[in-house]
């Protein structure tokens, strides 16, 4: 097996700034988490040297309506696209409309698109929302709950250990581990498609 190719591991994620807020920087910490997880997790499969380039906006979208031509090119150079859904992305305009950027990569193919597209649920009242079109139609798409099941809350992405120190939560990280080793393995089965074809 050769070495991947880093332009097999841009990720975009696409979330809604205010549930970044409302559950407790949730979205920054799994970005911040992501791409060395990533990393490590291609590492150990002995097929990956360089970096992960993890897209994520930290300005907001405009009000306008339109993506910018920033967000626009991420979207249409990535190759994993995460939607982080909380109380607030389902009301949001730019509600799934990602994905269908993302689709245009795959000729529209929304199967295709959904390959690479990873879904992240925050609580249980997110995931019995309406996602919008883009998000329900013709079916929702697998995700990944992020909320603990017995209360229907985030699961917290810091904790405070017994010296009062900030450490990150090992449920938290435990589901980010995952998305990377999972991140990792469609990575290399499309570098290998690419080898093949």
């Amino acid at each position: 097996m050769g070495i991947i190719s880093t332009d097999l591991l841009d990720a975009f994620i696409s979330y809604a700034h205010d549930d970044n807020v409302l559950h407790d920087d949730a979205v920054h910490m799994f970005h911040r988490y992501l791409k060395p997880n990533l990393e490590a997790a291609l590492r150990q499969r002995g097929s990956f040297k360089g970096d992960a380039d993890i897209f994520l906006d930290v300005r907001g979208l405009p009000a306008n309506g339109s993506l910018t031509v920033e967000l626009e090119e991420a979207i249409t150079r990535t190759t994993f696209l995460v939607i982080v859904i909380g109380k607030s992305y389902p009301r949001s305009e730019w509600c799934g409309q990602e994905l269908a950027k993302f689709a245009n990569r795959f000729l529209g193919a929304r199967a295709a698109a959904l390959e690479r597209t990873f879904i992240i649920v925050l609580d249980r009242s997110a995931e019995r929302a309406s996602w919008g079109h883009f998000l329900e139609k013709p079916e929702r798409p697998i995700f990944i709950r992020f909320y603990d099941e017995q209360t229907g809350t985030h699961i917290p992405p810091i904790l405070e250990d017994l010296n009062g120190q900030a450490v990150p939560g090992p449920r938290f990280l435990r589901g980010v581990r995952r998305v990377a080793e999972t991140m990792a393995e469609r990575a290399l089965a499309f570098a290998n498609l690419r080898q093949v074809s």
